[in-house]
This record gives C-alpha cells, sequence and structure tokens, in this order.
C-alpha cells in the first residue's frame, strides 16, 4: 500500500525534484510500514558529484550491493559522511528482524530480516527510494548501529542466510569485458562476506564469455565452504545454457560435499 502510494505519485509529478514520503502504522501487528523517495540524481549521480574520491571511485561500481558496506562510504569536510545512512538503515533492518528495500536508478536492493539479501535489474527509477517496515517489538538501536558503522570489524559474518544476486543488475545482457568480469567477481567476493549460500541467477542474460566462465570456475573453486547455486533460465540460449553447464555440475559438488 505505502510502495503504491510513493509509486503513484512519482509517475503523475511533474517536477524535476521532488521529496515524498508515506508511513503507515500497524497498532495491533506492532510494525511500521514506511517509504521515503526522490526524484534527484540517485546515488549513483550524487556519489559522483561528490567532493572526495573515495565516493566518485564508489560510483564507478555497478552492483547494488555495495550501497549498504561501510568500506563503500566516504568522508568529506563540507558534506560529512556519504553511504552512511543507508549502511545504518541496513544494520538497523537486520537487528530489528524487518525489511528493506532500496531502488535507484536501474537497481533493486532488498532484505528481509536476516534470512534473504538480494540484487536486480529494474526498470529506471528517476532519484532514489527506500522502503520497509520496522517490528515496534523487536530491537531498533540506533547507537549500536553507529558503533558498527566506526568499526566495520565488529561486523559479524553470514548475516544472510541467502544471497540472490541477479546478474542483470550490471545493465548488460552479454556479459563480456574483463573489467566487468572483474567487476563481477569482487562482488561476488563481497557477498560470501555476507552469506553462506549464493544463488547466481542468469535471468536476462543472452550471452557469457569464455574468460568471465573461468573467472567463475575459479570462484567456485575458492569457495567450497560455500553453497552456490546457478540457477539458468528455461528459455535461455543453447549456447549459454552449455556454457554454464560446467559450472553447475561444479557447484554441485559444494552443495554434495557440505
Amino acid at each position: 500500500m505505502t510502495l503504491n502510494a510513493v509509486m503513484n505519485a512519482h509517475a503523475q509529478l511533474e517536477e524535476s525534484r521532488f521529496v515524498f514520503t508515506v508511513g503507515l502504522l500497524f497498532s495491533t501487528k506492532k510494525q511500521l510500514l514506511y517509504c521515503i523517495a526522490d526524484c534527484g540524481v540517485g546515488l549513483k549521480g550524487s556519489l559522483n558529484h561528490a567532493i572526495v574520491s573515495e565516493a566518485k571511485q564508489v560510483s564507478t561500481r555497478a552492483c547494488a550491493l555495495n550501497l549498504t558496506r561501510p568500506q563503500f562510504t566516504s568522508k568529506g569536510i563540507q558534506r560529512g559522511h556519504q553511504g552512511v545512512g543507508l549502511f545504518i538503515t541496513s544494520e538497523l533492518s537486520q537487528m530489528n528482524q524487518g525489511y528493506l528495500e532500496i531502488i535507484s536508478g536501474t537497481q533493486e536492493y532488498e532484505q528481509s530480516d536476516n534470512t534473504v539479501m538480494r540484487i536486480r535489474g529494474v526498470a529506471e527509477w528517476r532519484g532514489t527510494m527506500v522502503h520497509g517496515a520496522i517490528n515496534l517489538d523487536k530491537e531498533f538501536n540506533y547507537r549500536q548501529a553507529m558503533r558498527l558503522f566506526s568499526d566495520p570489524s565488529k561486523l559479524s559474518k553470514d548475516r544472510f542466510l541467502v544471497a540472490h544476486l541477479h546478474l542483470n543488475v550490471y545493465g548488460e545482457r552479454t556479459l563480456r569485458t574483463r573489467e566487468l568480469c572483474e567487476e563481477i567477481i569482487r562482488d561476488l567476493e563481497l557477498s560470501v562476506e555476507r552469506s553462506p549460500k549464493i544463488i547466481l541467477d542468469f535471468s536476462d542474460i543472452d550471452e557469457i564469455s569464455q574468460a568471465f566462465r573461468g573467472f567463475l570456475r575459479q570462484f567456485v573453486v575458492n569457495n567450497k565452504h560455500v553453497k552456490i547455486m546457478i540457477m539458468v533460465p528455461p528459455n535461455a540460449d543453447e549456447d549459454l545454457k552449455e556454457d554454464l553447464q560446467e559450472l553447475v555440475e561444479l557447484a554441485a559438488q559444494n552443495l554434495d560435499d557440505d
């Protein structure tokens, strides 16, 4: 309901910039639903216009997985921290066993309590939207979340049971360039820090290079302690199915060896 209200407002307003907020309190369920949206430059645009080089480097990373990690925030004199708000929101949502969804540009980041974290490509959203649920009968400690931002070494591992990565989040149907392949592998390594099980979803992907297949193979081999599931869409091209078959079988060995 809150999400639909914001999306309708976003679609109807003609102004180039706006901020829209809405919230619903369910006293019986002891739950608060909220949604905050704007029509600005988006997260990547904001980082790209930052006054510090670290933020500009973050803006080149396509994956929404980076949005809530403390090491990808930046510090500036005039604008303070950039990225800290999303990190704090993510930590509070996990602490509270709530729900969080962030949409900006063509990417969506989603987390449900401590079970599933998912990223995927979506239809373009002008600006940024943060949508979530807060359980009023569970812990919600802002100070503790701030301490974790100050000292990320205290963050626990395996904080989500499953990390579901749709490879369409990179905005490419063909995964071929070395730069993109290396970027995806970096993001996969980042996901391993958060989850003992990884789902790689190849929906909307038409082709991968032999080099990328090699990168993925090495990733699977290097992470035998991680359960890796490779999802090949039934309508995938036969060449893509063939390219992924070895990886599917190799990843299955990780599951069998568990």
